[in-house]
């Protein structure tokens, strides 16, 4: 069963408890000292490290273009990167976080059922969905870009 690495000790703007580090193979075996730096979580049903870490949400973040004129130009259109969130809607992304999401956002009975083997592969995923995005945790992210309301990039 894959393993998650968190992290353990640190609560900043940066770094918070819980914040996956890492997506590890059931035979990885950690040092001692990383026993003691992070936690270790062992999620059940998933065969593989990556398969897990597939499972995971994944923030979109895309390069948004705003041409200030509909006329051909030589010059370069603004640029900027947004993100989406779970509704569809596109903010600015201006500052990113060290690491994107948080295991210890989910209950600690959400996450002694991941730890078990009782739930199904799609209950598992539909769980892991809830782990916290941090680019919300910066409120210079949450500046929402109205002009791409209804936009869904590929």
């Amino acid at each position: 069963m894959p393993q998650l690495l968190l992290i353990k000790d640190a609560n900043t703007e940066v770094k918070k408890v819980g914040d996956i580090i890492g997506v590890f193979e059931d035979s990885h075996r950690f040092s001692e000292h990383e026993q003691e730096v992070f936690h270790i979580e062992k999620v059940a049903g998933f065969s593989t490290a990556l398969e897990l870490k597939l499972s995971l949400p994944q923030p979109k973040v895309e390069r948004a273009k705003f041409s200030k004129t509909l006329k051909w130009t030589l010059d370069e259109p603004e640029e900027k990167e947004v993100w989406q969130d779970m509704d569809g809607n596109w903010y600015d992304f201006v500052k990113s976080p060290k690491k994107f999401l948080n295991y210890y956002s989910l209950s600690a009975e959400e996450r002694r059922w991941l730890s078990e083997d009782v739930l199904t592969k799609a209950e598992r995923i539909a769980l892991l969905q809830k782990c916290e995005n941090r680019i919300k945790d910066y409120p210079e992210n949450l500046t929402e870009e109205r002009d791409l309301r209804g936009i869904s990039f590929g």
